[in-house]
C-alpha cells in the first residue's frame, strides 16, 4: 500500500512539475510579447523633451498608426510641449544603441516629413511655434517610431524671413509701400537661401522690425 501511495505522489509531482512548466513558459512568451521597444532619451539644451511612441513592431508584437496631422495632435494632446530658442540641437539617445536612427520634421502644411537625417542630433528650425518631430530606429527585434512636441520661441521680429535651416543665409529687401506686407520666398525645405521682401512706410517698419535698425530708404536704381 506504501508503494501504491508512492507512485502516486511521484506521479502527482510530475503533473505538478509540468504544469508548473507550461504556465511559466507561457507567462514567459506573454511578457515577452508584450515587451516595448526602449524609450530614448531626447534632450535640448541640456532639458529632457516629451516622448510619445507612436507605433513599433517588437518580438513579433505590431501597433500601426498611420501618420498624419490629425493622430500626432491626438497622441500628444495631454502631452506639454518644450519650449526652445531657434536652431537649437535635439540629441537623441537610446540605453540599446539602435542599428538605425533617423530624425525628420513633419510639415502640417503639406502632411509629411521633411529634412529627415540619420544621425543622433538634429538643429531645430526656427519656424514659431509648436512643431512635431519624428525618431525612427530600428534593432534586430523590431523597430519603432517616437514623436516629440516642441514649441519654437519667437527672439527676433523678423525670424520668420530667416532661413530655417541653421547656417543658411538670409536676404531681406525694405519695400516703400503706403500698405504693410511681408512676401516671403518659396519655401524650399532644403536650400540654405532664403529671400523676403518687408513693405510698409518707414515708421511702421521701424516699430514693426526694431532690431534690423531701419534709418531710412536706400533706393536702388535700375
Amino acid at each position: 500500500m506504501f508503494k501504491i501511495k508512492k507512485n502516486k505522489l511521484i506521479k502527482w509531482g510530475v503533473g505538478f512539475f509540468f504544469t508548473l512548466t507550461i504556465l511559466l513558459f507561457f507567462d514567459k512568451w506573454k511578457l515577452y510579447k508584450e515587451e516595448k521597444p526602449p524609450t530614448p532619451k531626447i534632450s535640448i539644451e541640456g532639458r529632457e523633451a516629451p516622448v510619445v511612441l507612436y507605433d513599433y513592431v517588437w518580438n513579433g508584437t505590431e501597433k500601426t498608426n498611420e501618420l498624419t496631422q490629425s493622430s500626432l495632435l491626438n497622441s500628444t494632446e495631454s502631452v506639454e510641449s518644450l519650449s526652445i530658442n531657434p536652431y537649437s540641437e535635439l540629441q537623441v539617445s537610446f540605453t540599446e544603441k539602435p542599428n538605425k536612427l533617423s530624425i525628420s520634421r513633419w510639415e502640417p502644411g503639406i502632411e509629411k516629413e521633411s529634412n529627415e537625417q540619420e544621425k543622433s542630433s538634429y538643429y531645430i528650425s526656427n519656424r514659431i511655434g509648436t512643431g512635431f518631430y519624428i525618431v525612427r530606429a530600428e534593432w534586430d527585434e523590431g523597430e519603432a517610431t517616437y514623436i516629440t512636441k516642441l514649441n519654437t520661441k519667437k527672439i527676433v521680429s523678423y525670424q520668420q524671413i530667416l532661413s530655417p535651416k541653421k547656417g543658411g543665409y538670409t536676404v531681406i529687401g525694405l519695400d516703400a509701400k503706403s500698405a504693410s506686407g511681408l512676401d516671403i520666398s518659396r519655401d524650399f525645405l532644403d536650400a540654405n537661401i532664403r529671400a523676403g521682401i518687408i513693405s510698409g512706410e518707414l515708421d511702421y517698419l521701424k516699430r514693426a522690425y526694431p532690431e534690423l535698425n531701419i534709418k531710412n530708404f536706400q533706393p536702388i536704381m535700375y
